[in-house]
């Protein structure tokens, strides 16, 4: 999911609340809250089972007393242990698992705690995929503990399988996999009767959308990690909200000395054997947070989800290997109060979260009694459902790129039988949007079905400009409303008379970025060769048949290895080009630093429908199959192999 944005003005609620959720809770409400129960008691579970498997890990108490406190007020942790998801069950199950190999590993492997292993498996092959890799390295740690000889074993709760012959080995490998496969397998082949994949991936990627583009690995991962880092500690609601930045670099700083920690401790092998019950285990515990980190990393691969939960089936590890650095910086004597000390703070940073960053986020802002004089207007009506009663615009001018917010003042005319969303709109002479924002009303904490009659909902809109916008140039401030389901607008009258579906509201100066040249400026990458440093264009309103005239302003880092072609293209939204005009460029006699001026005069199609189309331009190279380069934006993500320009409105003939 990349990098999400401090200060997002987008909707929170993903559904829509309603007084018939209030108690008693009845039917799905009481459903839902009985599973968030369940989900909590999972969580509690979690925590005891870190704390138990530190226990087998460290001879330090509070060591383990720390682990236990850094999972249990992680906020993302709190967060998902009280909703309905499956993460709680496979996070509790993947710790219990990883308790259960700890102690066949330093107990030895018996008939009934391999089976209780592979029980424990099974039914966590059924929560997530994920489990499989923790099948893998379950099914390794069995193989190699029954190898060592019973006479290693210090204690064993029933006759052991340990001996040196293949035969045991297999024998301990099938009493894993045998609960394992007799609980989960039938999920497996139901997908592949029903999908033709045992994991279903195929469907779920089919779903999520895969991730477009060849991105090279590396830029895939470097653009996802600070999403994955920051949501590991606290990422709440649909990814979009976040909690104060102070609390990351607290969480940062805590990770470092950590590590810092660890490092201290592997320069002393004498306090590591004291302290450590099993070096053998801390480095079973190792290779299944590499082993997820793994499966994260190709996920991301496949597709733009990334969230720090994905790894929380090994939160309990990560935990421990944190509590065990912490511990080390602490004088020995003030151990005790220095883990006292930490919990303390952990908790206090998960009870702010939770009343100043989730809680207001979730709590709609009080209606308003009236509008403030300044912002009062002639009232716009939107068929019979709601009213524009006051505006307050921003400021009179602005440039591409800027951000920009404006507050509307929206009152109830009558009771509303389905939830409207509201559209703000900032658009050229062609009704071109430079600028857009959609949400429901109180960013979705105020739906008109809740809405009564009289109710004033104070909205502020925050929007960015395109940085593509044609400047300098008057732009207008439109508005509606509509129905998101079937795309279809109210219309509007003021004083009685009709104005459309996008009434007028106001109207900006849209100033250029830079007065020394008539260029729109862009910066694009294409590869590590050349860059997209803006354009020009001759109008955004063009006939069908006729021609308009693109300018390409790029910049060279280098001489490029081939000379590459450059493709133009003017297409709908179904990829259908109705204009293409493409070039060879002799990108190899390029100069660092040189600023090439490309021009293209590119005609329409005849028969080109009327609406509006996107421009999009990129490279390929003619003499490897049309291969189209790489481009990267100016913050240096992954923006595919195309650049959409900007809009531009198709007339009839």
């Amino acid at each position: 999911m990349g990098i999400p944005v401090y200060g997002s003005n987008d909707n929170r609620n993903i559904m829509v609340h309603t007084p018939a959720e209030q108690f008693p809770y009845q039917r799905t409400t009481l459903a839902v809250h009985l599973l968030r129960w369940l989900s909590l008691l999972m969580g509690a579970g979690t925590i005891y089972a870190t704390d138990q498997l530190a226990r087998q890990i460290t001879k330090h108490r509070m060591a383990s007393v720390l682990a236990a406190m850094v999972v249990a007020f992680n906020p993302t942790f709190l967060f998902v242990s009280t909703s309905v998801n499956n993460d709680s069950l496979i996070i509790l199950l993947a710790t219990l698992i990883l308790l259960q190999m700890i102690r066949v590993w330093q107990y030895g492997a018996t008939h009934s705690s391999i089976i209780r292993l592979g029980v424990l498996a099974g039914l966590a092959s059924l929560s997530k995929l994920s489990a499989l890799g923790l099948i893998v390295v379950a099914t390794l740690l069995v193989l190699i503990r029954s190898m060592r000889s019973a006479s290693e074993v210090p204690g064993r709760f029933s006759q052991p399988l340990a001996t040196v012959d293949f035969k045991t080995m297999l024998s301990g490998v099938v009493g894993l996999l045998t609960p394992v496969a007799l609980i989960g397998s039938w999920w497996y082949a139901r997908n592949v009767f029903l999908y033709g994949d045992p994991t279903g991936l195929n469907v779920m990627l089919a779903i999520v959308g895969a991730r477009p583009g060849e991105q090279p690995i590396w830029q895939i991962l470097q653009s996802e990690a600070e999403g994955l880092w920051l949501s590991f500690w606290g990422m709440f609601g649909w990814f979009n909200i976040l909690a104060a930045p102070w609390i990351y670099s607290l969480f940062n700083l805590l990770t470092i000395g950590a590590l810092l920690g660890l490092a201290f401790l592997l320069t002393d092998v004498k306090r590591i054997t004291t302290e450590a019950r099993s070096i053998g285990a801390l480095w079973w515990l190792a290779f299944w947070l590499l082993i997820l980190f793994v499966s994260w990393a190709r996920w991301t691969l496949m597709t733009p989800a990334t969230q720090g939960r994905l790894l929380f089936p090994a939160i309990s590890v990560a935990a421990i290997f944190l509590s065990i650095g912490l511990v080390a910086l602490i004088p020995r004597a003030l151990t005790q109060a220095g883990v006292i000390l930490l919990g303390l703070i952990l908790f206090a940073v998960a009870l702010r979260i939770a009343v100043l960053d989730i809680a207001p986020a979730y709590t709609p802002a009080p209606l308003v009694a009236s509008v403030p004089p300044v912002a009062a207007r002639e009232p716009i009506h939107f068929g019979n459902a709601l009213e524009l009663v006051g505006v307050e615009l921003p400021r009179a001018s602005a440039h591409p790129g800027e951000a920009l917010s404006m507050t509307l003042y929206w009152k109830a005319a009558t009771p509303m039988n389905q939830d409207y969303s509201i559209f703000v709109h900032l658009v050229d002479s062609a009704d071109l949007h430079d600028a857009q924002r959609d949400t429901y009303p109180g960013l979705g904490l105020r739906p008109t079905t809740q809405l009564q009659p009289g109710d004033i909902v104070r909205d502020v809109y925050s929007m960015s400009i395109d940085a593509a916008a044609l400047a300098p140039g008057r732009r207008q401030w439109r508005v509606g409303v509509y129905d998101v389901a079937t795309g279809k607008r109210l219309s509007a009258t003021i004083q009685g008379q009709p104005a459309g579906d996008n009434p007028l509201i106001g109207d900006i100066e849209l100033l250029p970025i830079s007065t020394d040249s008539a260029m729109t400026p862009l910066r694009f990458s294409i590869e590590d060769h050349f860059e997209l440093r803006g354009y020009q264009i001759d109008r955004v309103a063009i006939r069908a048949g006729e021609t308009f005239r693109l300018t390409l302003y790029w910049q060279a880092h280098k001489p490029a290895p081939k000379d590459y072609s450059i493709f133009t293209h003017v297409l709908r939204q179904d990829e259908t080009l109705w204009g293409q005009l493409d070039r060879q460029l002799p990108t190899t006699t390029w100069q660092a630093g040189q600023i090439v001026e490309d021009t293209y005069v590119i005609q329409v199609k005849p028969e080109t429908p009327a609406g509006v189309y996107e421009i999009e331009v990129g490279a390929y190279d003619l003499t490897d199959n049309l291969k189209r380069l790489n481009i990267w934006d100016s913050k240096g993500q992954f923006a595919g192999d195309r650049v959409l320009l900007r809009k531009i409105r198709v007339l009839a003939p």
